[in-house]
């Protein structure tokens, strides 16, 4: 994907930096879909992990009220 957009379509232009961030902009461009696919809704994984940790927190804590109910 880089190659292909780095060498793409600046024949006749010889200033090195104009070159440069005409290839990052077409590299930006190929990237957004790549990102939208690799890592699909982050804020929502993120979230439903949350949750879960905290689900597994209050079922330990559960667990060792229990234990400690069972002990006395």
């Amino acid at each position: 994907m880089v190659n292909l957009r780095f060498g793409a379509g600046l024949c006749g232009v010889r200033c090195p930096m104009f070159i440069l961030s005409q290839k990052l902009k077409a590299l930006k461009i190929a990237l957004r879909p790549w990102n939208r696919e690799v890592f699909v809704d982050v804020h929502h994984r993120v979230e439903n992990l949350r949750s879960g940790v905290v689900q597994y927190n209050c079922n330990w804590t559960d667990l060792v009220t229990q234990s400690l109910h069972i002990q006395e």
